[in-house]
């Protein structure tokens, strides 16, 4: 898998010194298969770095093969760590750095070339992490373009809007889902979070968030999640909380003696009038 730059760099094992000639430039690019030759000083740390580009386009009628390269070189090279992550150094600004280690030591080339085609495969791999995430995701999925076409239609939109992707990719979301409120969000370029919204007897809860780009507005996802289960069960939950509490009150307000107890003989309920009745105190029964 590609990761850092030493994954794809040209290994080099000899440079250039700053006395070498254009003939040692020349045999340089020919023996690696490139197109830059980096410069070493005496301690062997990067001086400066040779782009075959650069001397054929100072070419005149003719060069000196045994000119110095010092005529060509440039003396301020772009270098890029050989650890660093291929991400970090896109785009390469030139169309060749110098690899380098902790040291400063050169370790290899890098064309931008190669650059762009490895970011492109990453590029490409991070694309089908992204839409293995979403057609796995459990929440229904949608984005639409700046036109309010759909672009995006995950398989759990499919199961909660119950329409195919194949359906709803190109067409408007006014034809595929209900309700809108993505076109709202395109509109104003305001995101809006916990949405609730119902459809039939369904119940529906939704994040919506634009896509901004160069400031621009340029699209809206929204992600939702039918809630109709969870509704029904914090109803039915209040529904008994109520009842509960009415018992209490029925219990609390009897002028008779209650005692409740567990199988284990716990005390789980009492009132007022059997504390009264029995003679004890609160802390005696919790004792």
């Amino acid at each position: 898998m590609l990761t850092t730059v030493e994954d794809i760099m040209i290994k080099v094992v000899d440079y250039l010194s700053e006395g070498a000639s254009l003939r040692d430039a020349f045999s340089y690019w020919k023996k690696y298969g490139v197109g830059a030759a980096p410069v070493i000083d005496r301690k062997g740390k990067l001086k400066g770095i040779v782009l075959q580009e650069r001397v054929l386009s100072l070419f005149n009628g003719g060069f000196d093969l045994e000119e110095s390269v010092a005529r060509f070189a440039d003396f301020q090279p772009l270098s890029v760590n050989r650890d660093a992550f291929i991400e970090k150094v896109w785009p390469l600004k030139g169309s060749w750095a110098v690899v380098v280690d902790d040291e400063g030591c050169v370790s290899g080339l890098l064309s931008g070339q190669t650059l762009a085609m490895a970011y492109a495969l990453i590029a490409d791999r991070k694309l089908k992490e992204l839409d293995a995430a979403i057609s796995c995701a459990h929440n229904g999925i949608v984005a639409i373009d700046a036109e309010g076409r759909i672009t995006l239609f995950n398989p759990a939109a499919e199961r909660l809007a119950r329409r195919k992707r194949e359906e709803a990719i190109g067409s408007y979301l006014t034809e595929v889902v209900v309700p809108s409120g993505l076109l709202e969000v395109l509109k104003t370029g305001q995101p809006q979070f916990s949405t609730k919204y119902q459809v039939g007897k369904r119940k529906y809860i939704t994040n919506r968030t634009p896509i901004v780009q160069g400031g621009k507005v340029v699209g809206a996802v929204g992600i939702f999640q039918d809630i109709s289960e969870i509704e029904f069960i914090s109803e039915e939950l209040s529904t008994v909380k109520r009842l509960n509490s009415e018992l209490m009150t029925i219990i609390d307000s009897s002028y008779d003696g209650i005692l409740v107890c567990d199988k284990k003989g716990k005390v789980i309920r009492y009132n007022q009038a059997f504390l009264r009745v029995a003679d004890i105190t609160t802390e005696q029964i919790s004792a």
